[in-house]
């Protein structure tokens, strides 16, 4: 087929191959087949196979344009191909965890994010970009949850485009990321833990929630246990079930240099 015209003139012959559709919607087409321009679709309708639109989920998303520049969710993808990045660096990240090594959630998340989620990213995978990853995230909160707050914030985020956030042009929570990673970490034994038990318990619920009713997402609730036995234990949630991962090591303490001295 030969180039046609951007613009108005490539609207109307793409308008010809693909009757029914309005600009805004081809404009999301072109987009989501990683096209520069209408002009672009021109060239590859009729040798591609286009995904089908969702009467009330793409159409929609195509009105509100694009989220912080990218396209929206694209509902049709799977978030299942994130699950070997993720597991792969949660086990080089507590395989190179230091001995003896003191630190808090945030810590743990940081170091987990900057020195091993990202060097997963793969051209061509589900996780291609550093940009597709966010700390301390909001996240609209899923459907049959009770809760006055309509979202919170969440430890690690992988959304399915960078630059992605959870809203609209109207601040409302409208887009879910592909995969929620919440972690804890237990320091010590006694009052501390119980209520580290209990905040693990409302992450269970949540993410639980969230998977079943988001079923192209993947959640997993991390636990690092910094004591005389170190230990990281998983849990992976899916379709609004749990299981768990055979990550979990045990390493025992020895004497060594803090990193921090």
């Amino acid at each position: 087929m030969p180039q046609a015209d951007r613009g108005k003139g490539a609207f109307n012959g793409v308008g010809r191959h693909l009757p029914g559709l309005g600009e805004p919607d081809l404009v999301n087409v072109a987009l989501r087949l990683g096209l520069e321009s209408l002009g672009h679709l021109v060239e590859h309708v009729g040798r591609v196979d286009l995904p089908p639109l969702n009467e009330n989920t793409e159409k929609r998303e195509s009105r509100c344009g694009h989220n912080q520049g990218r396209t929206a969710m694209p509902r049709e993808k799977s978030a299942t191909g994130l699950d070997k990045p993720i597991q792969t660096a949660l086990g080089s990240f507590f395989k190179d965890l230091p001995n003896p090594w003191f630190g808090k959630e945030r810590d743990a998340v940081s170091r987990f994010v900057f020195d091993h989620l990202i060097n997963e990213c793969r051209r061509g995978s589900p996780l291609h970009s550093p940009g597709q990853i966010g700390i301390e995230i909001p996240v609209g909160r899923p459907a049959g949850l009770n809760g006055d707050k309509k979202g919170s914030w969440k430890d690690v985020v992988i959304w399915p485009r960078p630059g992605m956030t959870a809203f609209d042009e109207n601040l409302q929570h409208t887009y879910v990321p592909a995969a929620v990673i919440e972690w804890k970490v237990l320091l010590k034994r006694g009052r501390g833990s119980r209520r580290i038990q209990q905040e693990i318990e409302r992450d269970h619920e949540w993410l639980t929630a969230f998977t079943a009713h988001n079923r192209k997402s993947v959640g997993y609730s991390v636990l690092l246990k910094v004591l005389d036995k170190r230990s990281l234990e998983v849990m992976r949630f899916s379709h609004g079930r749990s299981v768990a991962v055979p990550i979990k090591v045990t390493r025992r303490s020895r004497s060594s240099a803090h990193p921090n001295r």
